[in-house]
């Protein structure tokens, strides 16, 4: 396996920071929004809601892999989009070869992959939602942003609420896995190009 999901660290994080920060939580000022919280939290995941939520989701990459990346439900109602961030592991798409990339809903594909190239030793990327508001200004880590993570086998399902309106974690849904191939390499310009001439 190239990568590890962060499940161990997720389950440990569960059973020390979660119930501490619960404790926090209960005597928070019921007016704060959900990136307050988090910001509060340090990091930490909180309960909100029912939902375990974090702003940041971490993935630890071993070797030289593709990310396959799944847009499986956006709102309609604003731009959403995917950032990918790392300090030491390469992102590559095409002919791009960097450590932050972000992925919109009105320009990119579906279905793509990034290829992720860590150091020797491995590295994390570091995954989150953004959105575009009405004046096209990007977004992130404000008013009720955060995310609900599930992990099921070797997929991880992001659900995303962005920072518009009530907490929702319907208004972006994507799921990652990591595979051998690097079939699904996309020319991105390409494909904006279509989808604006469409």
């Amino acid at each position: 396996m190239s990568f590890l999901v962060g499940r161990e660290i997720m389950q440990r994080t569960t059973r020390s920071g979660i119930l501490e920060t619960l404790g926090r939580s209960s005597r928070m000022a019921p007016n704060k929004n959900l990136s307050e919280l988090l910001a509060e939290a340090r990091g930490v995941p909180i309960r909100f809601g029912g939902f375990e939520v974090r702003a940041i989701y971490e993935i630890s990459i071993r070797e030289t892999s593709a990310l396959r990346v799944s847009f499986d439900y956006a709102t309609t109602a604003r731009p959403q989009a995917l950032r990918i961030r790392s300090e030491k592991v390469m992102l590559r798409v095409g002919n791009s070869r960097v450590k932050d990339m972000i992925f919109w809903t009105d320009t990119a594909p579906h279905v793509f992959d990034v290829i992720v190239d860590p150091p020797a030793g491995g590295g994390t990327i570091k995954v989150w939602n953004e959105w575009r508001d009405r004046a096209g200004i990007q977004n992130a880590w404000m008013g009720n942003a955060g995310m609900v993570v599930t992990v099921n086998g070797d997929v991880i399902v992001l659900k995303c609420s962005d920072g518009i309106g009530d907490p929702s974690f319907d208004d972006f849904v994507v799921s990652m896995r990591i595979v051998e191939s690097t079939a699904r390499v996309v020319d991105f310009e390409a494909h904006r190009q279509r989808r604006q001439s469409g």
